[in-house]
Order: C-alpha cells, then structure tokens, then sequence
C-alpha cells in the first residue's frame, strides 16, 4: 500500500541535502513506500537503495547551521540598532545598511526555518520532558 507523505515528513526529509534531488525526482508524490520512509529515518539504505545520512549527522548539520544563523543574525541586528551608527560616527552613506538589512531578514527566516526542524528532530525529548514536568 502506497502513502502520501505529510508536510511534517517533507520538511524533515527536506531538511537532508542528500534527499532533495529525490524529492524532485519524484516530485513528493506517493511512489515513496512507507517502509522506505523508515528506513530513510533510521539512516539505512533509503529510496531506491541510496545511502543517506544517519540521524545524528543531520542533527549536528542542522545544530551547526542554526548556530551560523542565528550569529549573522546577531551581528546585524546589532549593526543595525537604532543610533549605533550614528554613535560611533558614522553615516549611512558609509554603511551599506539596505544589504545589512537584507542579510540580517534572510538569517532570521533560516534560523526560524531551522528552528522548527530542530524541533521536529527533538519532539521525543520535548514530549517526554513536557510530560515528567506536567506529571
């Protein structure tokens, strides 16, 4: 029996480089088994026998680019406080605040996105410490 894949799943698998072309290959459509899906998640042989990444390294990959996100994101935010450029004797002609401000947008919506796939990938752990805690 052939499933469709959630939106939940396609974010996790597209969350994994290695998934991508697969995705469009098949176009998210549901030639992908259920079986195939699991094994995808437990890091054995996934879609048409391709080898992917175990789920500690997709853990760690997502850790680490959260962790660049979210520093550009600070370091413009800062560059970007209210009368800081003014305070250290600048101008705005000197600094390019339209591409700061573009940088300091584009971080900010890839750490949100990588937030919610570092939930994802942590919903076990938050479930259980959100039911120890409430118990």
């Amino acid at each position: 029996m052939v499933e469709r894949l959630n939106l939940i799943d396609c974010v996790f698998l597209c969350a994994q480089s290695t998934i991508v072309p697969i995705l469009f290959r098949f176009g998210c459509s549901s030639r992908i088994r259920r079986s195939s899906w699991i094994r995808v998640l437990r890091g054995t042989r996934g879609i048409n026998g391709i080898r992917i990444m175990n789920k500690k390294t997709v853990i760690r990959i997502t850790s680490l680019l959260l962790l660049i996100a979210t520093i550009i994101c600070v370091i413009t935010g800062i560059i970007k406080w209210p009368g800081l450029i003014s305070a250290l004797g600048l101008t705005y002609r000197q600094v390019p605040v339209a591409i700061i401000t573009d940088i300091h947008d584009w971080s900010g919506l890839l750490m949100t996105v990588l937030v919610m796939v570092h939930v994802y990938q942590f919903r076990g752990f938050i479930r259980r410490m959100a039911r120890d805690f409430f118990s």
